[in-house]
């Protein structure tokens, strides 16, 4: 549990970094990647 805290703080300044910054390039791969993988679960 301990965990979980800082790996979301850490997963929300790279989330608003990439938008500021790298206009959403990663954020946009990584939907994509987790739809797919979704997608494959289901």
């Amino acid at each position: 549990m301990r965990v979980l805290v800082p790996l979301l703080i850490v997963l929300g300044v790279l989330y608003v970094w990439d938008v500021n910054y790298n206009s959403g390039v990663l954020t946009a791969g990584a939907t994509s990647m987790l739809r797919d993988i979704s997608r494959s679960i289901r």
